[in-house]
């Protein structure tokens, strides 16, 4: 096809870089006449040979099915070249549907062009790097970056960046596909928000506080409480929601020398945790170095019935 393809290029070659849009050129090689795609790319012009499945008979029936599948497919796609590594990088070869829908861009927009066209500022220069190294390492890999719209607005996507081989098993293309997880994301720290709030409310209160979920299991804790537990406890503090409260409170109960009061605590949680009561409150003794103290515990059931707050009020002085 060369040079033919290059005396063809020369007449078009300004207006196909100053244009988003391909050129479709016809170029003779041999007897045949082949149809020519030209596009602008990040350094100049790219080529390519079209065959349209839709009118040639010739074509691969599963290729055709391919083609079909990912036009279809909800999670956008984009295919490159597998090299080169440095700049300009690999090229876009083809994007499906979705991700136009997603990007806003035009199919002639991205053809031929670095998939750097859809990042940006915000784009973490770490995550980049990573991606950098899978593709000398030729490594599929995933990744969660910040992507750009036309119009220039974020969306964070979740990409999975593969290699694609030949029948002779060398890397020809790489295959991403991304899911949008913008939403996600926003909701997550949106619980994070509230969780921060949440537990500005707790260190806030004086007394060893904790909240269990309706099956006992811990969900926070304040400061006082995990203040207590590293001047009264040689051992390492834990993951704290990791641990179920009740399934605690049980085994004190049934140990062998089992802690005072331990059974009375665990047949009050229990009972408000069964919405049997809203409240339940007593006072215990626990012995300490300088001598026996004592507390006020209260578990009192959270609105909506989704769990206990447990608050512990040493009360020794007014004892």
């Amino acid at each position: 096809l060369w040079p033919d393809l290059a005396d063809a290029i020369g007449p078009v070659t300004h207006w196909v870089r100053s244009h988003p849009g391909p050129e479709d050129l016809h170029v003779q090689r041999g007897n045949r006449r082949e149809r020519v795609r030209l596009f602008a790319t990040d350094d100049g012009i790219g080529a390519a040979i079209r065959t349209d499945h839709h009118h040639d008979t010739t074509a691969n029936p599963t290729d055709v099915l391919f083609h079909r599948v990912l036009e279809a497919m909800s999670e956008p796609v984009v295919i490159t070249t597998a090299e080169p590594f440095d700049g300009p990088g690999p090229v876009i070869v083809y994007v499906n549907n979705a991700l136009l829908r997603v990007t806003r861009f035009s199919r002639a927009e991205l053809l031929g062009r670095s998939p750097r066209v859809l990042q940006g500022p915000g784009t973490d220069l770490q995550v980049r790097q990573s991606m950098h190294d899978s593709l000398r390492e030729w490594r599929s890999t995933a990744v969660e970056l910040v992507n750009y719209r036309k119009d220039g607005s974020e969306f964070i996507v979740k990409l999975n960046l593969a290699p694609v081989a030949d029948h002779t098993g060398w890397f020809t293309h790489w295959v991403s596909v991304q899911r949008d997880v913008t939403a996600e994301r926003q909701e997550q720290r949106e619980r994070d928000s509230r969780r921060a709030i949440v537990q500005g409310i707790l260190d806030s209160l004086p007394a060893q506080t904790v909240m269990v979920d309706n099956l006992g299991q811990i969900v926070g804790v304040n400061a006082s409480w995990r203040r207590q537990w590293r001047e009264s406890c040689d051992l390492p503090e834990p993951e704290w929601n990791s641990v179920n409260y009740l399934e605690a409170v049980r085994r004190s109960a049934a140990a062998p020398a089992p802690v005072a009061d331990a059974h009375t605590a665990l047949i009050g949680i229990e009972s408000v945790l069964a919405h049997e009561r809203t409240e339940f409150s007593f006072d215990y003794p626990l012995p300490a170095p300088n001598g026996t103290r004592w507390y006020h515990m209260q578990a009192i059931a959270l609105a909506g019935n989704s769990g206990v707050v447990i608050t512990h009020v040493d009360i020794t002085a007014r004892k």
